[in-house]
Protein backbone atom coordinates (compact mmCIF):
# COMPACT_ATOMS: atom_id res chain seq x y z
CA UNK A 1 0.00 0.00 0.00
CA UNK A 2 1.40 3.37 -0.71
CA UNK A 3 2.53 6.03 1.65
CA UNK A 4 -0.32 8.93 1.70
CA UNK A 5 1.23 12.28 2.68
CA UNK A 6 0.41 14.60 5.14
CA UNK A 7 -2.04 17.61 4.21
CA UNK A 8 -5.48 18.68 5.12
CA UNK A 9 -6.58 15.71 4.01
CA UNK A 10 -5.09 12.34 2.49
CA UNK A 11 -3.24 12.89 -1.05
CA UNK A 12 -1.91 10.21 -3.18
CA UNK A 13 1.80 10.93 -4.09
CA UNK A 14 3.27 11.41 -7.58
CA UNK A 15 4.30 7.90 -8.46
CA UNK A 16 0.86 5.80 -7.02
CA UNK A 17 1.09 2.63 -8.93
CA UNK A 18 -3.28 3.20 -9.05
CA UNK A 19 -2.70 5.52 -12.10
CA UNK A 20 -0.79 5.01 -14.79
CA UNK A 21 -0.27 7.43 -18.15
CA UNK A 22 0.54 6.72 -21.26
CA UNK A 23 1.13 9.86 -23.56
CA UNK A 24 1.77 9.26 -27.37
CA UNK A 25 1.84 11.04 -31.02
CA UNK A 26 -0.57 8.99 -32.89
CA UNK A 27 -0.96 5.28 -32.91
CA UNK A 28 2.97 4.09 -32.39
CA UNK A 29 5.21 7.16 -31.50
CA UNK A 30 5.25 6.98 -27.57
CA UNK A 31 6.31 10.58 -25.81
CA UNK A 32 8.32 10.41 -22.29
CA UNK A 33 9.28 12.78 -19.96
CA UNK A 34 11.54 14.70 -20.12
CA UNK A 35 12.37 14.09 -23.63
CA UNK A 36 12.13 15.19 -27.36
CA UNK A 37 8.89 15.92 -28.94
CA UNK A 38 10.45 15.10 -32.66
CA UNK A 39 9.44 17.04 -35.66
CA UNK A 40 7.25 19.75 -34.08
CA UNK A 41 6.69 22.96 -36.54
CA UNK A 42 5.05 25.79 -35.02
CA UNK A 43 2.82 26.03 -37.94
CA UNK A 44 0.76 22.95 -37.72
CA UNK A 45 -1.59 21.66 -34.81
CA UNK A 46 0.74 19.26 -32.20
CA UNK A 47 -1.55 16.87 -30.55
CA UNK A 48 -1.29 14.24 -27.82
CA UNK A 49 -3.09 10.93 -27.15
CA UNK A 50 -3.53 10.52 -23.70
CA UNK A 51 -4.62 7.53 -21.74
CA UNK A 52 -4.81 6.95 -17.98
CA UNK A 53 -5.60 3.84 -16.22
CA UNK A 54 -7.29 4.70 -13.05
CA UNK A 55 -7.74 2.33 -10.35
CA UNK A 56 -10.86 3.58 -8.89
CA UNK A 57 -11.27 1.31 -5.92
CA UNK A 58 -7.63 2.01 -4.68
CA UNK A 59 -8.25 5.32 -4.84
CA UNK A 60 -11.49 5.35 -2.83
CA UNK A 61 -10.25 3.23 -0.24
CA UNK A 62 -7.30 5.29 0.37
CA UNK A 63 -8.81 8.37 0.59
CA UNK A 64 -12.19 6.79 2.55
CA UNK A 65 -14.16 8.28 -0.20
CA UNK A 66 -17.58 7.66 0.29
CA UNK A 67 -19.11 5.55 -2.48
CA UNK A 68 -21.48 8.33 -3.93
CA UNK A 69 -18.46 10.58 -4.48
CA UNK A 70 -17.25 10.93 -7.84
CA UNK A 71 -14.02 11.87 -9.40
CA UNK A 72 -12.41 13.01 -12.52
CA UNK A 73 -9.43 12.59 -14.64
CA UNK A 74 -7.85 16.05 -15.98
CA UNK A 75 -4.88 16.62 -17.84
CA UNK A 76 -3.26 20.47 -19.09
CA UNK A 77 -0.81 21.39 -21.34
CA UNK A 78 0.44 24.58 -20.54
CA UNK A 79 3.48 26.41 -22.19
CA UNK A 80 4.91 29.13 -19.77
CA UNK A 81 6.77 31.00 -22.47
CA UNK A 82 3.66 31.83 -24.67
CA UNK A 83 1.52 31.29 -21.60
CA UNK A 84 -1.04 28.94 -23.23
CA UNK A 85 -3.23 26.41 -21.63
CA UNK A 86 -5.29 23.96 -22.45
CA UNK A 87 -7.36 21.42 -20.55
CA UNK A 88 -9.80 17.91 -20.90
CA UNK A 89 -11.72 16.67 -18.02
CA UNK A 90 -12.77 13.02 -18.24
CA UNK A 91 -16.64 12.17 -17.28
CA UNK A 92 -16.96 11.72 -13.62
CA UNK A 93 -15.63 8.70 -12.01
CA UNK A 94 -16.71 6.02 -9.62
CA UNK A 95 -14.96 3.96 -7.25
CA UNK A 96 -16.62 0.83 -8.76
CA UNK A 97 -13.69 -0.30 -11.16
CA UNK A 98 -10.33 0.44 -12.84
CA UNK A 99 -11.26 2.26 -16.11
CA UNK A 100 -8.95 4.05 -18.44
CA UNK A 101 -10.09 6.96 -19.95
CA UNK A 102 -8.47 8.18 -23.19
CA UNK A 103 -8.80 11.97 -25.08
CA UNK A 104 -6.52 14.19 -27.23
CA UNK A 105 -5.15 17.02 -25.99
CA UNK A 106 -4.17 19.25 -29.24
CA UNK A 107 -1.93 22.43 -29.14
CA UNK A 108 -3.25 25.33 -32.13
CA UNK A 109 -0.55 25.99 -34.77
CA UNK A 110 1.83 29.03 -33.49
CA UNK A 111 0.85 28.40 -29.80
CA UNK A 112 3.72 26.56 -27.80
CA UNK A 113 7.22 27.24 -27.93
CA UNK A 114 10.48 25.44 -26.74
CA UNK A 115 8.87 23.39 -23.75
CA UNK A 116 5.80 21.97 -22.88
CA UNK A 117 4.22 21.09 -19.50
CA UNK A 118 1.62 18.11 -19.13
CA UNK A 119 -0.16 18.04 -15.99
CA UNK A 120 -2.55 15.32 -14.86
CA UNK A 121 -4.71 15.31 -11.84
CA UNK A 122 -7.60 13.27 -10.47
CA UNK A 123 -9.77 16.11 -8.84
CA UNK A 124 -12.85 15.47 -6.49
CA UNK A 125 -15.84 15.81 -8.91
CA UNK A 126 -18.66 15.09 -6.11
CA UNK A 127 -18.20 14.69 -2.23
CA UNK A 128 -19.59 11.84 -0.90
CA UNK A 129 -22.36 11.55 2.19
CA UNK A 130 -18.88 10.51 4.35
CA UNK A 131 -18.39 13.70 6.35
CA UNK A 132 -15.09 12.59 8.23
CA UNK A 133 -11.67 15.08 9.08
CA UNK A 134 -9.64 13.93 6.83
CA UNK A 135 -11.64 12.73 3.85
CA UNK A 136 -11.97 15.60 0.94
CA UNK A 137 -14.91 17.44 0.98
CA UNK A 138 -14.34 20.31 -1.38
CA UNK A 139 -15.59 20.25 -5.22
CA UNK A 140 -12.45 20.37 -6.80
CA UNK A 141 -10.16 18.69 -4.41
CA UNK A 142 -6.64 17.78 -5.84
CA UNK A 143 -6.32 14.01 -4.90
CA UNK A 144 -3.17 13.43 -7.18
CA UNK A 145 -1.13 15.14 -9.46
CA UNK A 146 1.88 14.54 -11.63
CA UNK A 147 3.33 17.32 -14.24
CA UNK A 148 5.99 16.29 -16.85
CA UNK A 149 8.03 18.04 -19.15
CA UNK A 150 8.66 17.94 -22.56
CA UNK A 151 10.94 19.91 -24.97
CA UNK A 152 9.78 20.70 -28.61
CA UNK A 153 12.63 19.91 -31.66
CA UNK A 154 11.91 21.44 -34.63
CA UNK A 155 12.61 20.22 -38.21
CA UNK A 156 13.68 23.61 -39.23
CA UNK A 157 15.71 26.64 -38.26
CA UNK A 158 14.79 28.76 -35.47
CA UNK A 159 15.09 32.09 -37.26
CA UNK A 160 14.40 32.13 -40.79
CA UNK A 161 17.23 31.47 -42.49
CA UNK A 162 18.39 31.73 -46.61
CA UNK A 163 21.04 29.95 -49.18
CA UNK A 164 24.10 32.15 -50.12
CA UNK A 165 27.05 31.48 -52.04
CA UNK A 166 29.38 34.14 -50.38
CA UNK A 167 32.27 36.04 -53.02
CA UNK A 168 35.44 35.47 -52.46
CA UNK A 169 36.06 38.34 -50.19
CA UNK A 170 33.55 37.13 -47.79
CA UNK A 171 35.77 33.41 -47.48
CA UNK A 172 34.00 31.91 -50.81
CA UNK A 173 33.15 28.14 -50.66
CA UNK A 174 35.17 27.71 -47.21
CA UNK A 175 32.86 30.75 -45.28
CA UNK A 176 29.78 27.82 -43.44
CA UNK A 177 27.68 30.99 -42.29
CA UNK A 178 27.00 34.73 -42.22
CA UNK A 179 24.79 36.87 -39.67
CA UNK A 180 23.03 39.42 -41.23
CA UNK A 181 21.58 42.03 -38.63
CA UNK A 182 19.13 44.74 -39.80
CA UNK A 183 16.87 46.86 -37.51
Amino acid sequence: MPKISASPFNTLPADFAGVSIEVSRGTDEKVRPNDFVKGYTCDRPLAFQITASISCPDIFELLELSKDARIVFVARGRCRTTRFTISEQSSPLDGAKGRDVKFDLTMPAGMIAEQLSLEFFICLEKKGTKNEDFTPQQHASILWEKKERYYLEGLGAMFPTTMEEFKESEGGKLAAWRVDWSK
